[in-house]
């Protein structure tokens, strides 16, 4: 399997569009795979574009099975060599289909965003909503004009990815993701069983575990003293989820208990962290943690009884890899009379470690055709019959970085989606921010573990340090034995 989110070609990774791989070898000992085999049930089967759904596991120590999906494939030529005792084929992902389609739009655009383009782009090439993903990100990017040039669907989708420094790949279930630059794991939706007059739910997966203030709540537990503020009636200032129901005498709440509900993309989950209103020392008391997959199947449920502290780290020791969904529901409350009141509630993603044992070899290479300290970018602004304007071009440098590693400048490639200089200033500056400074980058033969994802951080241990890389290349083999080679960003 050969997997990928970062293709440089010598130079920055910017606009990246990758195909995913696999070649598969089958064993054609009794040669049911051979094309003349009359007799075989596989008789005039064995043609290019068959779907391919592979999957590797181990059996547990118990018996049970468990298996990582590699991905969705559609194959090319076959071949079965009649000296050989196996057959073999390569498939690549769904993204091959859209290098030979074309994307030709009825009517020109104004002012539409990169993501109702990018969904266009989609569904113009015939994938349904469930075989394709777009980043809610891309909706802050507007383009004033996008005309009619045919062109691939997969060029269109990667001109799409350059515009707003983000990526183009197919994941392991065969679903096309379109990303921005925020990274998948940091992606969250936040939902609650209810809600006080004022309370921002979103707020509690934001990393940040003190409120702003001491605020009033309509349950009376405040004083005139000075040291209650109101609640903020716009969402800004950092006060974090209330619930709606007031705690008993005791401090138990009824069913159904106030519930936070945060789901997100696929990830391995270590454990979860629960902050209560540390500015008035409230918190849960007993509660529920319960962790799903995306068909709402339950991975772990824990019950914490008798906490004592605003901010509790509960483990997850099933430690699951495909978590899309953790649940908290708050049974009993540290003070009777007064409203739930979470200021985070947010998992810890499980971060692979990789020691010495586990590698036969490991390079952390300096690429300088990968650092830049000196970009530029031009516009390619349209009017609004598409006639093309004069372009602006527009600089970012950083002189420490050009003093230290002397000028490396970078130039980025013409695009036609992008058109205003607001939009050249904010590549331009977030590639310097980036690409500025060198980094030494990992490239890692080992053992492999293929519930390892791309996007994934992974931390390395060596003789004489520990340094954390997110993975952007993989490939997995399998012979007999398992083998890997990683590439990886420090980060």
């Amino acid at each position: 399997l050969l997997e990928e989110r970062e293709v440089s070609h010598g130079s920055l990774p910017v606009g990246n569009i990758s195909s995913n791989e696999i070649y598969i070898e089958l064993n054609n000992v009794n040669r049911k795979f051979d094309a003349g085999n009359t007799a075989s049930p596989l008789h005039n089967l064995l043609k290019p574009n068959r779907r391919i759904r592979a999957w590797i596991g181990i059996e547990k120590d118990n018996g049970d099975k468990e298996w990582v999906p590699l991905g969705v494939f559609w194959s090319g030529d076959w071949s079965a060599p009649e000296d050989r005792a196996y057959a073999q084929t390569t498939g690549r992902d769904r993204l091959e289909f859209l290098r030979r389609s074309e994307y030709i739009p009825d009517t020109a655009r104004q002012n539409i965003s990169l993501y109702d383009l990018a969904v266009d782009i989609l569904t113009d090439a015939g994938l349904t909503q469930e075989e394709y993903w777009v980043d809610d990100e891309l909706k802050d990017y507007i383009i004033p004009y996008v005309g009619t040039e045919p062109q691939s669907h997969r060029e269109a989708l990667r001109k799409v990815a350059e515009a707003c420094l983000g990526n183009v790949y197919c994941d392991r279930h065969g679903v096309i993701r379109v990303e921005g630059t925020k990274p998948v794991t940091e992606q969250n939706f936040v939902t609650a069983s209810e809600n006080a007059n004022i309370s921002y739910p979103s707020q509690v997966v934001d990393g940040i575990e003190n409120p702003d203030s001491k605020y009033a709540s309509l349950d009376g537990s405040w004083e005139l003293d000075g040291s209650f503020v109101l609640a903020p009636e716009t969402e800004g200032p950092q006060m974090g989820w209330w619930g709606k129901q007031l705690s008993g005498p005791d401090g138990s709440f009824i069913e159904p208990y106030p519930t936070l509900t945060v789901t997100f993309f696929d990830r391995a989950i270590e454990a979860v962290k629960v902050v209560g209103d540390s500015a008035r020392g409230e918190y849960p008391v007993d509660f529920t943690i319960r962790i799903f997959d995306g068909n709402d199947n339950l991975l772990s449920e824990q019950q914490v009884t008798g906490n004592a502290q605003v901010a509790t780290v509960v483990s997850i020791p099933e430690n699951p890899t495909n978590a899309a969904k953790i649940e908290l529901s708050i049974q009993k409350w540290s003070h009777p009379g007064r409203q739930a009141k979470i200021l985070e509630f947010l998992n810890t993603i499980y971060k692979l470690e990789i020691s010495p044992d586990d590698y036969f070899s490991k390079d952390n290479p300096l690429r300088y055709a990968e650092v830049a300290n000196y970009i530029v970018v031009e516009t390619q602004p349209v009017d609004s019959n598409g006639n093309k304007l004069p372009g602006v071009k527009v600089i970012a440098k950083d002189d420490e970085s050009i003093t230290e590693n002397g000028l490396l400048p970078f130039e980025f490639p013409a695009n036609p989606l992008v058109q205003t200089v607001e939009m050249a200033e904010e590549i331009a500056e977030r590639l310097l921010e980036i690409f500025k400074d060198p980094r030494r980058n990992l490239e890692l033969d080992w053992r492999g573990n293929p519930a390892v994802l791309l996007g994934d951080v992974v931390s390395v241990v060596d003789s004489r340090e520990q340094n954390d890389y997110k993975v952007v290349r993989q490939e997995i083999e399998y012979d007999g034995a398992l083998r890997a080679r990683m590439s990886g960003r420090r980060v």
